[in-house]
């Protein structure tokens, strides 16, 4: 609720002679909810108690002069839409000659703050009491329309809370129900559900990595927007207004900043390097993943014509330097050399160019001294106020950014033509037009545009060779020779082009608020992916490196469009969605308010495959399926019951209703890039190199090869995904410091989910000891040949790996499951800003399950980073994303150690919680689908359930036996355990900020320098913040499968335990590299 400055609590307004609060019991419509705007409205009432009618209210917005006019309705109900979000703002009320104005009022974004007014002294002739009323946290729990899960993050909160990266993840984590899933990578997951599946909206324009590329889930390198120019967003899970769409997961709305009547702008910087993040992890010595970074912008904005158009700009160059992997031959002085001579390196490249490899196109082998990461940011606002019944806003805004992409393993001696950099532009255009049509009509036009753009650059043309050579590593392993253009960026760019529109209309009416409208959106995609578009070859084993120098036993892949233009391999088609909804919302009486509407979606995609004859008539699968014309209904409905006893408000709040997202664009696009008649793809195993065999102008292809068909298509009644959510919370206001307190209940249950199926796989060939099925033609070792009935090029003729292999690499449809929920209960406690404190404590726990976790862009990789009883089995286990426990607390508090004019702040967000779940698996291929590190292992629960390979000697088995009866989650079990049964271990973070305000004596200007650390407890500590978790894709290999004899598994532990040296070597869980140390940058802002 709305507070006096003096922080007084709500029952001291209710005593004011005039009250003006944000009492949630009194009437007022939700704003529009993928709006870029705020609302205010109430009711007036007069001396008797009874609305007044007819009374002009008027809203300011004090720094731009914006005006807009309400007149009350015979209930005595204003409401005034599409004003600047945050303030300060007055409210004026006018009645028979007499006027009050309220002042420093602040409006928070996508809701309809409520102001009441009470004329009565002034009808009476009196002198009115003026109130200041500043907007709280408070004020945006108890509001009419609050009946989903949501949080608002303003800019209190934005320049207070610590983030050394200054991404949008590092404060969307105020939500309870908000994890960041991988802080290396990027990525937040909503309730358990997978991180593709949110919504993130900058004014209107969709700010999502729409094609599914990205781990964050961001169309950029690092951040697509600054946190400088944010002036608030709105984060909501279940929101039941119908004008919010494709979201499943978490939807995030945030505004930028706009000019005022008065200059006001920064500069600031941030800073960190190599000494300013921990040296080490688990008691190892870990190099930095920088040598330096260096952040730097500014902003301005100020009035172009007072009082009608104002202008926002800003700036901003990001640089990361850092070092790169020094790797090298024996004597090179590299950190890392390799047990491999200058003259054996020598007789590769040589062999190289004899085989066809141009001059100068293998690179250099030495270390390079510097990674760059760079990207630069720009945006341009303009903000017109038209007159007092029209607004309207457009924005640019662009980020630019690249970075060189190299292998960073120690055990990889990697050529320069190996490497490349990777190259993504993101440029977007937005108009917004906010019209009041009358005291009762309002409307709201959003269009966007948005270009993004990924063109890596390679260094090379000629094909990608490696060389696994076993002793050679600086550790004595297996160690990499690897040059040639990387084999997925041989033929490799991206477009997508995005058009969306938002238009809605509020119509008040009574006690009815009524809103209705379109919303658009279509993105064009131009997708070329093509591996190994001109080849690449493996050589493995203990004699790779002779094997390469003769030509022999490689494996070579190579794929090369049919037409021999390679662009005719992209995918180019359209997708996108219309949408069309409307709401009634109901003030039934001063306490309860009803909310419901019905929303409808139909996805469009323009294209279509190239037809496959061949995939229908084998398996009864149009490849050319798309969900084109599908239409989903999705009804909603959600309350708020608020009443206040005491002078204390309590609210319940609840709905349930159907939201739709959209598969990531690169999931759909899978089908048109891989229909299998484009492409003639080779998977030659034991190949032999000739003469040309390295020339990529005429790339190699073995003769009497046969091509087989790598398809991806889509189920013949393939939809996008849905989620039905439902909620129930309880919001109380108590009597100590402001404080709110809050229990809520959210549960989603999959209406539609993705799995992914491998047609490609052959009827199952027999069961293993524990039922499952297998693909080995024979169960002698995992070197037996796999999926030994799939379809042959020539079903008449017997299987040959390069003459007549399998018909289909893989074939992998896109299918839905029902299968699938979540539930989470959060526990909330808060303290609004006031007396120059904030904080908020929550806790929050969670279940939840899916079918395919969804982890890739690839088709392929989807399905085979599940791990599995069974192959393409349509069950739901727990989810890669669910987090059972989570404890949060944000503090912020105010000093003035030096005074007013230079106030000290402390800054500190906590997170408590366990690690991703993991499955337990076989380290290599166990059922014979081509797969490795995929099976989940058996349990043996005796030593009869299980024999060994002759090469695991007792040590070795004593050792595994002693490590099933020690691990936490393996001990006392038997049999094959559920996917992600394990769960990684509790961590705990604590990021703060120290913040120190320098008064420069000049009006209006301010210094401030700040202090950011991630991972105090790691600075204090060395033991402390430790994180440790499951490696992609979140699995625990524990032996190796050696075949069946005697109805029981044959395991290999031979490497349990060294018998030279005395050693033993477990599974073991691995520390989170960069999560589990400190790292802090310094930083400085200069405002005016």
């Amino acid at each position: 609720m709305f507070e006096t400055n003096t922080m007084n609590s709500t029952r001291t307004l209710q005593r004011s002679k005039l009250t003006l609060g944000l009492i949630a019991a009194l009437a007022a419509a939700p704003v529009f909810a993928q709006s870029t705007s705020a609302g205010v409205g109430g009711q007036v009432v007069g001396g008797n108690g009874q609305p007044v009618a007819g009374v002009e209210v008027t809203i300011t917005h004090i720094e731009s002069g914006s005006v807009s006019r309400a007149v009350t309705d015979g209930n005595g109900r204003y409401v005034a839409r599409g004003l600047r979000v945050g303030g300060p703002y007055t409210i004026s009320v006018s009645h028979n000659g007499q006027s009050d104005t309220e002042e420093n009022v602040y409006l928070a974004l996508d809701t309809t703050n409520n102001v009441n007014l009470d004329i009565a002294a002034a009808a009476a002739g009196s002198t009115l009491d003026t109130i200041t009323v500043v907007g709280t946290a408070m004020a945006n729990v108890f509001t009419p329309d609050s009946t989903g899960a949501a949080t608002i993050i303003g800019r209190q909160e934005i320049e207070a809370l610590p983030s050394v990266r200054r991404s949008l993840e590092d404060y969307v984590r105020l939500d309870p129900r908000i994890v960041q899933v991988d802080k290396e990578r990027g990525g937040i997951s909503a309730s358990g559900q997978n991180n593709r599946y949110n919504n993130i909206r900058i004014d209107g324009v969709p700010t999502n990595d729409n094609f599914g590329l990205n781990d964050s889930g961001m169309p950029a390198l690092n951040q697509p927007i600054v946190m400088d120019w944010i002036q608030e967003f709105n984060v909501s899970i279940s929101n039941y207004d119908v004008t919010q769409g494709d979201f499943v997961g978490a939807n995030v709305n945030a505004v930028t900043k706009s000019g005022t009547n008065d200059f006001h702008g920064a500069v600031y910087g941030t800073y960190r390097d190599s000494d300013m993040i921990g040296k080490k992890v688990a008691g190892r010595e870990r190099p930095s993943p920088f040598k330096r970074e260096t952040n730097w912008g500014g902003y301005l904005g100020g009035p172009l014509v007072k009082d009608r158009l104002f202008f926002f700009a800003g700036y901003e160059k990001f640089r990361r330097d850092a070092e790169a992997v020094s790797t090298g031959v024996a004597g090179s002085g590299a950190t890392n050399e390799f047990r491999l001579t200058q003259a054996e390196l020598d007789a590769v490249t040589a062999r190289a160019a004899a085989l066809g490899a141009s001059a100068g196109s293998i690179g250099s082998f030495a270390p390079i001294n510097n990674i760059a990461n760079t990207d630069s940011k720009v945006i341009v606002k303009l903000d017109w106020n038209i007159n007092d019944d029209h607004r309207a806003s457009l924005r640019y805004n662009k980020t630019d950014g690249s970075v060189l992409r190299q292998n960073n393993s120690s055990n990889t001696l990697q050529a320069s033509s190996n490497r490349f950099q990777d190259n993504i532009t993101f440029e977007n255009w937005a108009a917004m037009l906010y019209s009041n049509w009358g005291d009762s009509f309002s409307s709201e036009l959003n269009v966007s545009y948005s270009e993004y753009r990924s063109t890596p650059t390679s260094f090379s043309s000629t094909p990608q060779v490696t060389i696994r050579v076993p002793g050679i590593s600086p550790s004595g392993n297996e160690g990499t020779i690897a040059f040639g253009q990387e084999r997925s960026r041989q033929a490799n760019r991206l477009s997508v082009d995005t058009w969306t529109a938002f238009a809605a209309a509020n119509w008040y009416v009574g006690d009815h608020e009524l809103k209705f409208g379109v919303d658009y959106e279509s993105s064009d995609i131009y997708n070329l992916f093509l591996q190994d578009a001109v080849g690449s070859y493996e050589f493995t084993g203990n004699d790779a490196l002779g094997n390469f120098l003769s030509g022999k036993g490689a494996r070579y892949r190579y794929q090369r469009a049919r037409t021999g233009n390679n662009h005719d391999a992209a995918s180019r088609f359209k997708v996108g969605n219309l949408g069309l909804f409307v709401q009634d919302t109901w003030t039934v009486n001063e306490r309860l308010t009803l909310i419901y509407g019905l929303r409808a979606d139909q996805t469009r995609v323009s294209g279509t495959p190239a037809f496959n004859a061949g995939f229908l008539a084998d398996f009864g699968i149009d490849n050319r399926n798309t969900p084109d014309g599908k239409w989903t209904v999705a009804p909603r409905v959600g309350f708020n019951y608020t009443f206040d006893t005491d002078g204390l408000t309590t609210q319940f709040r609840g709905g349930i209703g159907l939201f739709m997202g959209s598969a990531p664009g690169v999931w759909l696009s899978n089908s048109f890039s891989n229909a299998g008649v484009l492409v003639d793809s080779y998977d030659i195993r034991n190949a032999g190199m000739g003469a040309g065999s390295l020339d990529p102008n005429n790339p190699y292809v073995p003769a009497n090869a046969t091509a087989a068909q790598y398809v991806n298509a889509m189920a013949n009644d393939f939809r996008q995904p849905t989620v039905w959510k439902a909620n129930f919370g309880i919001d109380q206001q108590l009597p100590w410091w402001g404080l709110t307190g809050g229990v809520e209940f959210l549960a989603a249950r999959t209406e539609r989910g993705v799995n992914y199926v491998n047609y490609a796989l052959g009827d199952a060939n027999g069961t293993l000891p524990d039922g499952r099925a297998h693909y080995w033609a024979d169960l002698n070792g995992s070197r037996s040949r796999i999926r030994a009935n799939c379809l042959l090029v020539d079903p008449t003729q017997a299987f040959n790996s390069s003459r007549n292999p399998c018909r289909y690499t893989n074939a992998i449809v896109l299918e839905n499951t029902r299968r699938g929920s979540s539930q989470n209960v959060t526990f909330s406690l808060e303290k609004p800003w006031a007396d120059g404190w904030f904080g908020k404590l929550a806790f929050t726990w969670g279940r939840s399950t899916e079918v395919s976790p969804g982890t890739s862009s690839v088709a392929l990789s989807n399905w085979q980073n599940r791990s599995v009883l069974n192959q393409n089995e349509d069950m739901a286990n727990r989810s890669n994303y669910e987090i059972d426990r989570r404890v949060t607390l944000a503090l912020s508090k105010k000093f003035n150690f030096f005074g007013e004019r230079a106030p000290t702040r402390f800054s500190m967000f906590y997170e408590g919680r366990h690690g991703r779940p993991y499955s337990y698996v076989f380290k290599n291929d166990a059922n014979g689908d081509g797969v490795r590190g995929n099976d989940l292992f058996f349990v043996p629960g005796s030593a009869a359930d299980v024999s060994f390979t002759a090469n695991s000697s007792a040590e070795d088995q004593a050792v595994f036996w002693n490590y099933l009866a020690n691990d936490k989650y393996l001990k006392g079990m038997a049999g094959v355990l559920p996917r992600n049964y394990g769960r990684s271990p509790w961590r705990n973070v604590i990021d703060v900020r120290i913040q120190q305000d320098i008064p420069l004596g000049m009006s209006g200007l301010k210094a401030e320098v700040f202090l950011d650390i991630e991972n105090f407890g790691n600075l204090l500590n060395k033991k402390w913040g430790q994180v440790e978790e499951a490696g992609f894709p979140y699995t625990m290999g524990v032996v190796d499968y050696a075949g069946v004899k005697d109805g029981k598994y044959v395991y290999d532990v031979s490497s349990f335990h060294n018998e030279a040296t005395g050693r033993s070597s477990t599974p073991y869980m691995p520390y989170r590299n960069l999560e589990s140390r400190w790292m802090a940058q310094v930083g400085f802002r200069l405002t005016f």
